[in-house]
């Protein structure tokens, strides 16, 4: 098995493989399918949005010693 594409949603997926030929040139709705020659696998992705401040802030206050941060009031 080997990643041919990545797409947004299931539906774009399926359609960009209805149009794929299969082993030996067979063509096929692989949606509908079941012989696997070609498959759709969801993959979820996971999204944070990164705050800079907040990634200066965490990195800035690593770099302090526990006296530092303690005459900070940290």
């Amino acid at each position: 098995m080997l990643l041919d594409s990545i797409w947004a949603s299931r539906a774009l997926a399926e359609d960009y493989m209805d149009c794929q030929p299969g082993v030996m040139g067979r063509q096929e709705r692989w949606s509908k399918s079941t012989s696997h020659d070609w498959e759709v696998r969801v993959f979820r992705v996971r999204y944070e949005k990164h705050d800079p401040i907040k990634i200066i802030r965490e990195g800035a206050l690593a770099k302090l010693s526990v006296e530092e941060k303690g005459a900070l009031g940290l």
